[in-house]
C-alpha cells in the first residue's frame, strides 16, 4: 500500500525483505520443487509463490509495528497502556488479540498471508507421504 513503508530505510527494508526470505526457506524445508544451481526455485509459479509470501510477511511486520523489534524479539518494545481513570471513571481496553498475534510475529511466526500464500502454491500444509 502506498505510503506503508514511509520511514523505512533502503537498508531497514533490505534487512526485513532477507528476514522474511529466512522464514519463507525455513517454512518450506520439506517442500518439493525443482531449483536451478543457484537454489531458485525453477517453476515461475513457486518463484512468485515465495516473493508474495515474503512481501507479505514484511508488509505485516509493517502494519503490526514489530519491523524495529524483530532483532530484539520486542524485548526493547514499549509498554501499552491497556486501562485509564479519570474522576472515578475508567476504561479498560481489552488488547490480548493483538498481544497475541504480535508475539506470534516476533517469535518468528509466518503472517496469515503468507500461510495462505504458500499454502496455495503447494508449499507448505500438505501430509508427507512415502513412495514404494
Amino acid at each position: 500500500p502506498p505510503g506503508l513503508y514511509d520511514g523505512y530505510t533502503e537498508q531497514e527494508l533490505d534487512s526485513l525483505i532477507t528476514r522474511a526470505s529466512m522464514l519463507m526457506r525455513r517454512a518450506t524445508r520439506t517442500a518439493f520443487y525443482a531449483v536451478d544451481a543457484s537454489g531458485m526455485p525453477t517453476n515461475e509459479k513457486i518463484l512468485q509463490a515465495f516473493r508474495e509470501a515474503t512481501a507479505a510477511q514484511v508488509q505485516a511486520w509493517v502494519e503490526a509495528g514489530v519491523a524495529r523489534d524483530l532483532s530484539t524479539g520486542g524485548a526493547n518494545t514499549s509498554a501499552t497502556v491497556r486501562s485509564s481513570s479519570n474522576n472515578g471513571s475508567s476504561i479498560t481496553v481489552d488488547t490480548s488479540l493483538a498481544d497475541a498475534a504480535r508475539l506470534r510475529l516476533l517469535g518468528g511466526g509466518l503472517a496469515e498471508g503468507a500461510v495462505l500464500i504458500l499454502e496455495d502454491a503447494g508449499l507448505i500444509g500438505q501430509m508427507p507421504y512415502l513412495e514404494v
